[in-house]
């Protein structure tokens, strides 16, 4: 397909589903940037579910930028979506001008592969920076005699939608523990906000769920009824770390959420800001300015932006060029980031 038929094509595709924070500010516009200033016109950012942290980061994002947009009398918004497979395709698309998607998924929405491969290769999306250190929570029954992931067998496990990267993740993982999805039954996946109510109400007996630590939606599990978290064994963590480049060992540590004794072994990745590479490099440097003179405010807006600091912002990004305008911040400010490719 065509750049232009495969942006017009994914339109149409994606615009029926589209959630927005006050469509009557965007609609389907196409891009209308002017030049000669930083941000000019209303920024569109693509998030995901309205409780999450991809939604909280938006909303800081647009915090940050907002002196820029109130002297121009522009609004920035955010967009709920079912999180990083759609922000990249709307980013894609032009409905969203910024989105927020795992590293391991931008890779493949740039290589056209895995769920990508039927919109095809996208060469033009960008990374800003890297924003939230995300770890895969796998939430047990706790009544279940559960320790590992490779436990699991025989179970039934809520593991996403499918083409979700928490499935594709939690796939990995399960794999790496020595299941198939013979072993076990991998049910199709509620939202992310209707798991923790399918576990305490028996329709599943684990989720699994990629996301920042801590956040709502496992909160809530352990809110509601008796639920632990359980990852896979060492030798196992090793083996997924070994044939998975976007993913490192991490760590949920004890204490994160309320009765969590333990500090559980996990996968962890970084997920990024990527926009398309039509965003105005003017734009692309005010917004990361921005985020990196604008830390200490990040960090106080949600838990999840503790670990927050420049190192995460200059997370290895997953062979995905930078946008001009990042790297164009990154020479002023005297930043050598990690090379991409």
């Amino acid at each position: 397909m065509s750049g232009d038929l495969t942006r017009r094509t994914l339109a149409a595709r994606l615009a029926a589903g589209l959630v927005l924070g006050g469509t009557s500010a965007f609609g389907l516009a196409t891009r209308g940037w002017a030049t000669g200033t930083a941000i000019d016109q209303p920024l569109r950012i693509a998030t995901g579910g309205v409780s999450g942290v991809y939604t909280a980061l938006g909303g800081a994002l647009c915090r940050l930028v907002e002196p820029d947009l109130v002297r121009r009398r522009q609004l920035c918004r955010i967009i709920s979506t079912q999180g990083s497979l759609g922000n990249l395709r709307f980013v894609r698309s032009g409905i969203a001008d910024i989105g927020i998607a795992q590293g391991e998924l931008v890779r493949r929405a740039f290589y056209g592969e895995g769920a990508f491969a039927v919109d095809g290769a996208n060469p033009n999306v960008r990374i800003l920076f890297g924003a939230v250190i995300e770890k895969l929570h796998v939430v047990v029954n706790a009544g279940l005699p559960v320790q590992t992931t490779a436990d699991l067998a025989g179970r039934r496990v809520d593991m996403g939608a499918p083409g979700s990267g928490t499935r594709e993740v939690a796939m990995s993982m399960l794999a790496a523990a020595g299941l198939t999805t013979n072993d076990f039954v991998a049910l199709l996946g509620n939202p992310s906000s209707q798991r923790p109510a399918a576990l305490c109400g028996g329709q599943s007996d684990a989720f699994a769920f990629m996301a920042a630590a801590p956040n709502a939606v496992v909160q809530d599990a352990f809110a509601s009824c008796a639920s632990r978290l359980v990852g896979p064994s060492p030798a196992a963590l090793e083996r997924m770390v070994e044939t998975l480049p976007d993913y490192s060992q991490g760590s949920i540590p004890a204490g994160t959420y309320a009765g969590q004794t333990n500090d559980v072994a996990t996968l962890s990745s970084t997920a990024f800001v990527v926009a398309d590479r039509d965003l105005p490099d003017a734009v692309a440097e005010r917004l990361t300015e921005a985020v990196f003179t604008g830390l200490d405010e990040l960090r106080r807006l949600h838990l999840a932006f503790d670990d927050l600091d420049e190192a995460a912002l200059l997370a290895p990004c997953p062979d995905v060029p930078y946008h001009p305008g990042a790297l164009a911040y990154f020479a002023k400010a005297g930043i050598t980031p990690a090379a991409c490719r």
